[in-house]
């Protein structure tokens, strides 16, 4: 039985270790890399962090994540003399790959754009930049590290002390972006998060508040001709398709609609006495009680 369950594992081992070859001969030197665009005429390169964050054995027997490896040899390939800013879309990942990430963001100043969410260790990777801009929508999430451990109860109570070390050394980065604007121990509940939740989430108003990040770009409103001028485009592409637009569309954008004005009441004539006399009521119909009082 021992015998086979060996030769299973070799064989798996050979086949992985053949498809992982055959993957790198593919796409050489690319693995754990984020997608860089460069524009040339604005000699402006974008360095997009839209993975996982992994170590680079992993990201080379997955084909996929960003790496500590990946990074740097990205931002070595970007051209000297292009200003270069990082967007982020990343649910993060492991905690020294990201902080070796954020080492290099924090070296070259790189100013950071978060297009969707920048969670668990992606926002330790945010928090190293010095400027920090959020898109509309656009959240942070940050909790204390994780662990994943088997073997006796002193290995076990040792890996717990790591973990606070860790957390630790987070807290160092988190803290040097907002200085006592938000304090450390405010940083520490933050990751703590309230009873029952993993950690915290900011939207880009209260990440501004915080001093995290530095600008939040909120959505702008079309204007009155802006909105007329897409909507009559939306009527002809229907009119073409023949599929209708939906009713709450047409809605949103006729123009509102002021309620009739209520009718003028007429004057209460009193008695000499000065008591309320109404005008005699008109019988509507041959139930008792059916009047209508006129107007």
């Amino acid at each position: 039985m021992n015998a086979a369950r060996t030769a299973f594992f070799n064989y798996m081992h050979r086949a992985f270790g053949f498809v992982q070859k055959a993957l790198q001969e593919a796409t050489p030197q690319t693995y754990g890399e984020p997608e860089v665009v460069l524009y040339e005429e604005e000699e402006h390169a974008e360095v997009r962090l839209y993975a996982d964050i992994m170590p680079q054995m992993y990201c080379e027997w997955l084909g996929m994540g960003v790496s500590d490896v990946g990074f740097a040899r990205a931002l070595d390939r970007i051209p000297k003399g292009y200003r270069a800013v990082l967007r982020i879309n990343s649910n993060g990942g492991d905690v020294t790959v990201g902080v070796a990430i954020a080492a290099r963001v924090a070296d070259a100043k790189l100013p950071v754009v978060i297009d969707g969410v920048a969670a668990s260790i992606a926002s330790v990777v945010a928090a190293a930049s010095p400027h920090v801009t959020m898109k509309p929508g656009t959240t942070v999430m940050l909790h204390n590290p994780w662990s994943c451990v088997c073997g006796n109860a002193r290995a076990l109570r040792a890996e717990a002390g790591v973990l606070d070390t860790l957390r630790e050394a987070m807290l160092d980065i988190y803290h040097g972006k907002t200085g006592e604007a938000f304090p450390r121990d405010s940083w520490t509940k933050a990751l703590d998060g309230t009873d029952g939740a993993d950690g915290t989430w900011w939207t880009g108003d209260q990440a501004v508040s915080l001093g995290f990040a530095d600008v939040y770009e909120k959505s702008a409103p079309l204007d009155k001709e802006k909105a007329k001028a897409l909507l009559d485009a939306r009527r002809t592409v229907a009119a073409l398709t023949g599929v209708p637009l939906p009713k709450s569309l047409e809605l949103e954008t006729e123009e509102p609609t002021l309620p009739e004005p209520a009718p003028t009441p007429q004057p209460v004539v009193r008695d000499p006495a000065g008591a309320k006399v109404l005008a005699p009521s008109v019988r509507v119909s041959n139930r008792p009680g059916a009047f209508r009082i006129p107007r």
